[in-house]
């Protein structure tokens, strides 16, 4: 049997003898903030008579996962608060590196003997994933006569089914990441290969920039596939900068798409991508050797009280020779049109939340 769960990227394989849940079963309880994905369990083992012959109540694997935004933040959640193994260490399993950690708790004749694991994925912005295993006893059974332990050899075995369904799990890299702004309600997603950043990082400042709008975030590259890097090609990078304007009204927006075009009114057009319409505009300028070739994206949600959402998004390229004298090559019009895609790609990921307290926009003045 296997479970896929698509939103984060993550497959494993179980028994089929096996049972599948959304829950905790056998009495483990999820940490808080943590959510809880799958589980899978199983109350018999071949190797082991179970409960009440013996303290073994059944094998259960949690899956869960929890947002965070960096590796070092998953690593600390792997520490149980029962810790039985001096702190946190790595292992290598199914070829993957987790953060592990091994814990013994029980109460009211219940006991479980746990492993965690935590790894780190850029899935949906960020998540830490949580894999506990663990070992259930019961130590009470009918009448007086407890159930005997399980012998070191046993103990063993229930073990090895735990990490036998653990060493199948995958995790798929991710083509692209999110960038979140929770204040204007903003999402979009951008390969993961590119650079998250708050500053321009080519000779050419982006007009969000020269303009003094409210940047709230920039991500560049400098190489993409299907297109040569300088000094193969005038190539340079790709860069694209959100910015978030206060304005009561969406008029006021429409303006702002005119940046890359010197206030050139004939280059607005409307656009729609993905269901939210556009103002844009195109323009572009080089100096020093240095170009840019802008296309500005402008829409108006009622987030915050109105605001303008402008995405500037730029072709830098360089005309100038290399060290050894090489005189890079104008980019084809195929190579422009696909590095162009690439930027308007991530706008058409673009995602606007509800207002939190809908109101009409104010008028006109």
């Amino acid at each position: 049997m296997q479970f896929h769960d698509r939103e984060y990227g993550v497959t494993f394989d179980f028994p089929a003898s096996w049972t599948f849940g959304e829950g905790p079963v056998l009495g483990s309880i999820p940490v808080e903030g943590q959510i809880l994905r799958a589980v899978v369990f199983e109350t018999r083992i071949s190797e082991i008579a179970g409960w009440p012959a013996t303290s073994f109540a059944g094998d259960e694997l949690e899956y869960a996962v929890q947002p965070v935004t960096s590796p070092e933040m998953c690593a600390k959640l792997a520490l149980s608060p029962t810790d039985v193994q001096g702190g946190v260490d790595s292992k290598t399993i199914g070829g993957m590196v987790w953060n592990h950690d091994a814990s013994d708790t029980g109460s009211a004749g219940h006991e479980a003997l746990q492993n965690d694991y935590t790894a780190y994925t850029k899935h949906s912005g960020g998540a830490c994933l949580l894999f506990r295993l663990t070992v259930h006893y019961l130590n009470g059974r009918p009448g007086n006569s407890p159930p005997r332990f399980l012998t070191s050899d046993e103990l063993a075995a229930a073990k090895a089914e735990l990490q036998e369904v653990f060493s199948t799990v995958r995790i798929d890299t991710p083509s692209t990441t999110q960038f979140s702004d929770p204040e204007y309600g903003v999402t979009f997603r951008y390969p993961v290969d590119w650079t998250l950043d708050k500053t321009s990082n080519f000779y050419s400042p982006l007009s969000v920039f020269g303009n003094r709008l409210p940047v709230r975030a920039v991500i560049f590259t400098k190489r993409i596939a299907g297109v040569p890097s300088w000094p193969a090609t005038q190539f340079e990078g790709l860069e694209l900068g959100y910015a978030a304007k206060p304005a009561a009204f969406p008029e006021a927006c429409r303006n702002l798409s005119l940046l890359a075009s010197r206030g050139d009114n004939s280059a607005i057009d409307r656009r729609t991508l993905r269901g939210i319409q556009w103002d844009h505009g195109h323009g572009g300028e080089g100096s020093a050797g240095h170009g840019i070739d802008e296309d500005i994206f402008t829409t108006w949600t009622s987030r915050a009280g109105g605001v303008c959402v402008v995405f500037d998004l730029a072709v830098h390229s360089v005309d100038f020779s290399s060290a050894d004298s090489k005189n890079p090559r104008a980019m084809t019009e195929s190579e422009e049109a696909d590095a162009t895609q690439q930027l308007v790609t991530v706008v058409s990921s673009v995602r606007l939340a509800p207002p939190l307290h809908p109101a009409a926009p104010a008028p006109h003045p």
